[in-house]
């Protein structure tokens, strides 16, 4: 029979206990006086009780039934269930348990022994198992002992051997263990009365050939072991001649037996657990008799029998039935103690170990969930390529779910499942498969936070949980290093998230450690997690963990923990992890001298400055020492941690320098030390606050003399800005300085395009510190620097002259107010001299950048002070803007020159030719002017020149008026240096385009409906030719007959003075000077110019007074175009004269008008 059956029983039984007892009966409450039922047979009437239905039970007739073998089945079966329904009844129960309690087990036992009907039987094991659960409820000794009565009546018979093995046999065994397991706290074991007849007996029914048999005995014998009630775990050893090592064999082999032959999960189910109790029993037994040697093999012996195979084929069946898993796991976990052998069975069940690992994972606190992670963990451990890629990503996501459900707020986690966890987490990282797995890395990030997190909230047991939280913390940082160099595939992201987890929650927890007190142990494990992450790290990633570290006044916490637990370990630690920092903060091997000295410095802060007083001369173990505590007050106090007060600090560093100033120049010089030396002493004495203000001054002057004397280097190493200012505010060092800003201006010129890293305080000189030092003002860097570049012109020494010039303009790119210092600091003395052609192309070309820049920020006020950048303007030569692309010139630098205008005009857009039109007529008129004071020839080729025309003159009808007139502009000038030859003066006076051009404007003026479409509007740019041509010493002929005298008069009498333009007076000015014109003409014009300029008068008097010219503010990047616009506007607009006025078209007209009237006069 199934055991389950007898369970399900039990729950019946339990739920009916629950419900309320039916209601007693009005005839029972109304007749109370009742005269008591009688038996028929007449028996005494207290052997006769009633039933809730107004019936009654004569026991002892019913007793009498039952124990008549000749009694029919159905008269029995009848009696049984109207006792099974009577009992219900809490009346018929409460008279039963109170006065005959026991009168009914041995009819009872002797009807189920007797009973060969399987229907029978099972309505008497009801009833047993019934009578026994609601009498026992009771609470009284007597009615407990009712289900021990039946335990001792029935082991009576199943020792004996009366009943053979039979189904009465079977049902026997049955209603026993149906006992066993309802009444386990009522220790049935004490009242059976022969235990070894009864364990011979069982063990003799094992090896008959009825499963059915076999699985009752194993389920009685399973049971027995759980209430250790078999002969081996009584405390005596009085048991005759029974050998109880020989009978747990000899059972153990019968169970196994069973097992292996059973085709029923109950009977299997039993076998597995009936094996764990027995191997745990022998274990035990083992331990305490030293026979532990004797029992490993016994395991090993049934681990190569393939029992270990065999339950694991078990469960891999099991289909996920609790108890069933819960017994092969507890078997398999007494066999795995058989390292060798089970080994080599884990690989076989390897995978049916993970499906039941996915399944007890997802039940909070399941009883074999520590002992399936404990069995993963082994067979991970003991075979490290036991997993698949896909076994790999699956139980590192089960793991991970392990984490994050009990993070998230479920059922706690016992502390050796997440030991395990962590364990388990750790071999999977070790495992040859876990590098391929892509989809492992964001696992290995959730996992080792949460469990950090999880250990870091426990309550009950926190230093345990965090050491192997800080284990799998510690492989998952080593695992992205390795990952790195393998295949760079989510190393960084599981670097960061490693370093994000210990700077989130393990440095605060560090913080809390003084004042709340923690194990030494579990600060070593995070003092070591931290440590790894400094050695082994990516460069990058390490360096940023360093400074986050020393930022955060960890210095001062690693002495906290010297003072806390002042243990050799602890010293060793807190040292060699601060020569760590320094070597990631100052660069490799920069905290050698900590790592030198650790055996022989103090615990004490107080101590370590107190070893900077002694003289070291003949020590060198003292000296080591004092080259390590400089080194740490020098990284602690550039990192704003002071772990030891400030005052005393620069005490300790003067007696320093006192007492040992004569030691330096055999020990220290060429060193870093006392680059350390020199940083340190300016941050103490540079900070604003936080020092005393009083000094030694003996202390300074020897300081500065070792400064002077030695070698040192101020790039060698960070430094921090309050040091650096003081140094270079010292007037006594200048000379010093000025080395070392031009060693600095030396690495500048060979490393400017690499990236400095500046991180709060701490920097590596470099020049964003030299233009804040500039332009603050405050110091004599910018003197030192304008001081080196004069010094460097006089000597001619060209190189240092390039990088100085380098580093000044590098300067004006940062700040661009630093113009104004340098021109005040006597700059443009070196500059006249750099900025004549004799000097190398280089140095002209970056000189003149410089120039440029500085004549771009300098305010009006300083550029105009004095005539210092006028003579330097004139120094420029102009017409190296006219030499071809196709020949060499010494001007190797980004620029435009005129043909490259000229291009840019012809092919260019309209606002490219607007543009690019305009920059071409300042450069031609820088040009003329410098040709007109200096009295130089032209350097460039006469087809130069042509070229420029040709694109110049072919624009004059372009439709953009001020496109048209600058390239008439720039027409005019070229025509103006009369550069040309015979030839080519022939070939202006033969040019039918200038004609036309002429003609064109001519009759413009004299008849405008005759005019060209394409020329309407665009007399002004011809306008301005035409006077070119008239001012040329020989004017073409052809000039003669466009202007004649008809034409010249249509053209006045065309004019009016609402019409009338500069550059039509300016023509007629010219035509005048020419003889164009005849008196009368003449006549004419002085009257129309009057009447103009009356006219210009009258409308200037009208006009609002004009507006003053405001600044416009434009949003940058808001909107490009209006930048742009702007920008051009700016470019186009007119020159100021002297007194910042514009001057405006009427009075230019004015102007002109005047000057003919001037001419008119002379002639």
């Amino acid at each position: 029979m199934r055991r389950r059956r007898a369970e399900e029983e039990e729950e019946e039984f339990e739920a009916a206990e629950l419900l309320p007892p039916p209601p007693p009966p009005e005839e029972e409450e109304e007749d109370e006086e009742a005269a008591p039922p009688t038996c028929g047979k007449g028996h005494r009437s207290s052997l006769v009780l009633t039933t809730a239905e107004g019936g009654f039970i004569c026991l002892a007739c019913f007793s009498a039934l039952l124990s008549d073998h000749c009694s029919p089945s159905h008269h029995v079966s009848y009696a049984l269930s109207q006792l099974s329904l009577a009992i219900r009844s809490p009346a018929f129960l409460r008279d039963l348990r109170t006065c005959h309690p026991h009168l009914l087990v041995p009819p009872l036992v002797r009807a189920l022994a007797a009973s060969d009907d399987e229907a029978l039987a099972r309505q008497l094991i009801d009833l047993v198992s019934d009578l026994c659960y609601r009498c026992c409820g009771g609470g009284s000794a007597a009615a407990a002992s009712v289900s021990g009565d039946f335990i001792a009546l029935i082991t009576d018979l199943l020792s004996s051997g009366a009943l053979a093995w039979s189904r009465r046999q079977i049902y026997m065994l049955h209603c026993f263990g149906i006992l066993l397991n309802s009444h386990p706290n009522d220790n049935p074991a004490s009242h059976i009365r022969d235990k070894d007849a009864l364990f011979s007996n069982l063990i003799l029914g094992l090896q008959l050939p009825s499963e059915e048999i076999r699985g009752e005995i194993m389920f009685v014998l399973y049971k027995l072991s759980l209430l250790q009630a078999t002969p081996w775990d009584e405390d005596d050893n009085d048991h005759g001649d029974t050998d109880l090592s020989s009978t747990g064999e000899r059972l153990l082999r019968l169970s196994l037996e069973v097992l292996l032959k059973t085709q029923n999960d109950d009977v299997r189910l039993n076998c597995v657990g009936q094996c764990h109790l027995l191997l745990t029993a022998a274990k035990a037994n083992a331990s305490l008799h030293n026979d532990i040697i004797i029992c490993m093999a016994c395991i090993q012996a049934l681990v190569q029998e393939s029992i270990a195979d065999y339950v694991f084929e078990i469960l891999r069946h099991s289909g996920s039935k609790d108890p069933l898993v819960i017994s092969c796991i507890q078997v398999l976990t007494l066999l795995a103690t058989a390292e060798e052998v089970f080994r080599q069975r884990a690989v076989i069940g390897f995978p049916t170990l993970l499906s039941v690992f996915r399944y007890i994972t997802e039940i909070p606190l399941h009883p074999v969930q520590s002992h399936v992670l404990n069995l993963v963990w082994t067979c991970i451990s003991d075979c490290p390529g036991i997993m698949s890629m896909s076994q790999v990503e699956e139980t590192a996501l089960v793991l991970t779910g392990i984490f994050r459900r009990h993070t998230s707020g479920e059922l706690g986690m016992l502390p050796e499942t997440f030991t395990l966890a962590c364990s388990t987490f750790v071999e999977i990282l070790k495992s040859p498969s876990a590098c391929h797995v892509l989809k492992l890395t964001p696992a290995i990030q959730e996992a080792s936070r949460n469990a950090l997190i999880l250990s870091l909230t426990s309550q009950e047991y926190p230093n345990e949980l965090l050491l192997y939280s800080l284990y799998l913390l510690k492989e998952a940082h080593a695992y992205s290093c390795e990952e790195s160099s393998a295949t760079n595939s989510g190393s960084k992201e599981l670097e960061n998230s490693v370093i994000e987890t210990c700077e989130t929650y393990l440095m605060p927890w560090l913080g809390r450690v003084i004042d709340e007190g923690q194990d030494e142990e579990v600060v070593l494990g995070v003092l070591e997690t931290f440590h790894l992450i400094l050695l082994k790290g990516s460069e990058c990633q390490s360096r940023k963990f360093a400074e986050t570290l020393a930022c955060s006044n960890w210095f001062s916490l690693l002495f906290g923990f010297l003072g806390l637990f002042p243990s050799e370990q602890m010293k060793i630690r807190v040292y060699l992890m601060f020569s760590s920092v320094v070597d990631r903060l100052l660069g490799t091997n920069s905290g050698q001298p900590i790592r030198d000295a650790h055996v022989y410095l103090p615990s004490d802060p107080l101590e370590l400055i107190y070893l900077l007083g002694q003289r070291s001369s003949h020590d060198l173990n003292l000296a080591s020492c004092q080259c390590a505590v400089l080194l740490m007050l020098y990284v602690g106090t550039l990192y704003g941690d002071r772990f030891i007060d400030g005052n005393q600090v620069l005490a300790s560093l003067e007696q320093y320098i006192l007492v040992n100033s004569n030691n330096f120049s055999c020990g220290i010089a060429g060193s870093m030390m006392l680059t350390e030396l020199v940083h340190l002493y300016g941050l103490v004495r540079g900070a604003p606050i936080g020092y005393r203000t009083a000094y030694s001054p003996e202390a300074e002057k020897a300081m500065f003399q070792l400064i002077a004397e030695n070698e040192w280097d101020l790039l060698s190493m960070g430094i921090h800005p309050a040091a650096l200012k003081w140094l270079f505010q010292q007037k006594g060092i200048m000379k010093p300085l000025s080395y070392q800003i031009l060693n600095f201006c030396k690495f500048y010129s060979t490393t400017k395009t690499q990236i400095c890293v500046r991180t709060n305080n701490v920097q590596t000189l470099d020049l964003q510190m030299i233009a804040e030092l500039v332009v603050s003002e405050d110091n004599y860097v910018g003197l030192l620097l304008v001081s080196l570049l004069g010094k460097a012109v006089e000597e001619g020494r060209e190189d240092d002259i390039m990088i100085l010039v380098n580093v000044m303009t590098g300067i004006l790119n940062i700040f661009p107010d630093t113009s104004n210092q340098f021109c005040l600091l006597g700059i443009t003395d070196a500059l006249q001299y750099l900025c004549y052609p004799r000097q190398s192309p280089q140095i002209f070309i970056h000189c003149l950048l410089l120039i440029f820049n500085i004549l771009y920020s300098a305010d009006y006020g300083t550029l105009t002070h004095g005539q210092d950048w006028l003579a330097l303007t004139e120094t420029m030569d102009w017409q190296d803007f006219l030499q071809s692309s196709n020949e060499a010139h010494m001007l190797q630098v980004l620029c435009l020159r005129c043909h490259d205008f000229c291009r840019l005009i012809h092919f260019g857009s309209s606002l490219i030719k607007l543009v690019a039109s305009q920059c071409l007529v300042e450069l031609l008129t820088r040009i003329s002017d410098q040709r007109n004071g200096k009295k130089d020839e032209l350097r460039c080729s006469l087809r130069y020149l042509e070229s420029m025309m040709a694109v110049t003159e072919g624009l004059l009808f372009y439709g953009d008026t001020t496109v048209a007139t600058n390239c008439a502009v720039c027409f005019s000038i070229i025509l103006g240096w009369e550069k040309f030859g015979l030839q080519e003066k022939r070939a202006i006076k033969d040019s039918k385009w200038c004609r036309l051009v002429m003609e064109e404007l001519a009759m413009t003026l004299a008849a405008p409906g005759l005019a060209s479409r394409s020329f309407t509007n665009q007399h002004k740019p011809a306008a301005r030719v035409a006077v070119a041509l008239l001012k040329l010493d020989q004017v073409p002929g052809w000039m003669k007959s466009v202007f004649d005298t008809s034409s010249i008069s249509g053209i006045i009498d065309n004019l009016s003075a609402s019409n009338m333009t500069a550059e039509m007076v300016r023509l007629f000015t010219e035509l005048m000077t020419r003889k164009y014109m005849n008196k009368e003409q003449v006549s004419a014009l002085h009257h129309l110019f009057q009447v103009c300029r009356k006219q210009v008068y009258n409308d200037s008097s009208k006009k609002q007074p004009r507006e003053e010219n405001h600044d416009i503010v434009v949003s940058i990047p808001e909107d490009i175009g209006k930048v742009c616009s702007l920008l051009i506007h700016l470019m186009l607009s007119p020159p100021m004269d002297d007194h910042d006025e514009i001057q405006t078209e009427q009075e230019i007209l004015l102007k002109e008008i005047e000057v003919f009237f001037q001419q008119s006069s002379k002639e």
